[in-house]
């Protein structure tokens, strides 16, 4: 099940007669809005009702104990203009339709009346299937909620919702960091090996004091208590430790771009999402930072005539151009800190995988990459639009696309002939893939580590699309590629056309 469709009522600020429907996938989910519109309750939810989880050996009709995290009673999470009613969820997939409701005759405790139905193939049935529930029942049963204040202090020990802090997150890295069991030490070794990367660190160990109270860090500068350094490094060892250690299946965060400058924010998210097998979403103020990593976008927004809330697809309201775009994603910040050059890829999937490709490099900080909205908007008619990027007056303007030839010697489409006709007009660097696309230079090793063995290499001329693909299931979602390219080596892009246009194109304009 590759979506399953969640409808609330009676929750929180979410009214009674005003549900909020939220499709749960597969990749990185953005929802965006204004302070206090009620985005967090979303995420809130899977982590107050993780019970739920537990409801599929449950009939029609049961009265139960409903077991709240930190004690709080049902009736706090109704919504309050509507506290005599009922709190109700629906989520449905092609296959089925389940309804629950949560009736709280005494608001003192949480024994509720439940009531259950499951509607599939049009017939009534009074069980709910785990399997059927899919990324629904995965989201209950193994998701990570991370709240919007993140800090690094180590005099307090607990957990602030899911993630462990202070003394306890210490306790826990020493035991995975120096404990017996080789595969978590190697997880942590690991770690610590991408944050030496991510931060271009020279030389970065992080170890525990013998009071096992504070970590130490150590890099080219000297030796630092955690608390000694910018917030940003903590921000990602407490919270990528914790995503590390705790293997989630979703990772729920409120305002991942909090604290973080936004050269960090993008890889903060992607090096977060990495840790969950399915995805991640994320609630946010950052429209840039939503357009540079996700894979699916909403809006909740409250109508000013009618004041009813509702949370629609990003994309069907807000359409701004290239230049619009791209200042979205801070490029002045960039341009000041050396991101002065720009490069444009095919569609949104691809600007994590290209960020990726571009670390390998050493050379993903000095671009800006944005996608030009996929195969539509390659053709003759984009030379205006392009011409607007100039106005940024960057280093320099790059385009990477696919070809979709589909075999040796191919020719290309007239739509992307003519939008390379252009891109030379304007003097962009401009580069269309030898191979079909982006995914044909995923290789076999990292395919089988990030999608398993039961998935296999494209050809070079191949299309993911292809029939064949879809009818013997070796097909994986494009929102999967830029983990297996995070998963690849420099040495995998030997010898392509790719990696030629990096080191005589890209490279250079970054020196």
């Amino acid at each position: 099940m590759d979506s399953v469709r969640l409808t609330i009522r009676n929750y929180r600020s979410i009214p009674f007669d005003n549900p909020i429907s939220l499709e749960i996938q597969r990749g990185i989910t953005f929802i965006l809005g204004v302070n206090n519109i009620g985005k967090s309750n979303l995420l809130r939810f899977f982590y107050e009702f993780r019970q739920l989880k537990d409801y599929a050996s449950y009939s029609t009709s049961n009265q139960i104990t409903v077991s709240m995290p930190d004690n709080i009673p049902i009736s706090q999470v109704l919504n309050q203009k509507n506290y005599s009613k009922a709190l109700e969820f629906k989520f449905e997939s092609d296959e089925v339709v389940y309804e629950l409701k949560f009736n709280a005759p005494d608001k003192t405790y949480n024994t509720v009346h439940f009531f259950g139905n499951c509607l599939k193939s049009n017939s009534k049935i009074n069980r709910f299937d785990i399997v059927e529930l899919g990324l629904f029942y995965e989201i209950l049963s193994n998701s990570l909620y991370i709240g919007s204040f993140r800090n690094g202090s180590f005099k307090t020990s607990g957990n602030y919702y899911d993630i462990q802090i202070g003394t306890q997150f210490i306790t826990t890295w020493d035991d995975w960091a120096n404990g017996r069991d080789i595969l978590k030490r190697n997880k942590i070794t690991d770690l610590i090996a991408e944050l030496k990367e991510l931060f271009d660190f020279e030389k970065f160990e992080i170890s525990v004091n013998p009071e096992k109270t504070r970590l130490i860090i150590k890099n080219e500068e000297g030796s630092f208590y955690l608390d000694e350094l910018g917030g940003g490094i903590s921000h990602f060892i407490i919270v990528l430790g914790n995503a590390l250690i705790q293997e989630p299946s979703f990772i729920l965060i409120d305002e991942p771009e909090n604290a973080l400058h936004p050269k960090l924010q993008q890889t903060f998210v992607t090096a977060l999402a990495s840790k969950a097998k399915y995805g991640l979403i994320a609630t946010s103020h950052s429209i840039g930072l939503a357009r540079s990593v996700a894979d699916n976008i909403y809006h909740l927004a409250k109508d000013d005539s009618t004041k009813k809330l509702s949370l629609v697809d990003f994309g069907k309201s807000y359409k701004p151009g290239l230049l619009g775009s791209i200042n979205e994603l801070g490029y002045s910040q960039f341009a000041e800190i050396g991101g002065n050059n720009i490069l444009l890829v095919e569609g949104r999937t691809d600007i994590k995988s290209f960020k990726e490709i571009l670390r390998k490099y050493r050379i993903e900080h000095h671009f800006i990459l944005m996608d030009l909205g996929g195969s539509s908007n390659i053709n003759g008619n984009s030379f205006e639009e392009l011409q607007e990027l100039k106005r940024l007056n960057a280093k320099s303007y790059n385009v990477i696309i696919d070809s979709e030839i589909s075999q040796e010697g191919g020719v290309l489409k007239k739509g992307i002939n003519d939008f390379i006709a252009n891109c030379k007009k304007l003097n962009f660097n401009c580069f269309t893939t030898e191979v079909h696309s982006t995914e044909n230079y995923l290789s076999q090793k990292a395919i089988d580590s990030i999608l398993g063995a039961s998935f296999t290499a494209l050809g070079k001329y191949e299309s993911l699309e292809s029939e064949e693909r879809k009818n013997m299931k070796t097909k994986w979602g494009k929102s999967d590629n830029w983990k297996v390219f995070k998963a690849m080596t420099l040495e995998d892009f030997a010898d392509t056309k790719l990696d030629h246009f990096i080191k005589t194109t890209l490279i250079p304009n970054t020196k």
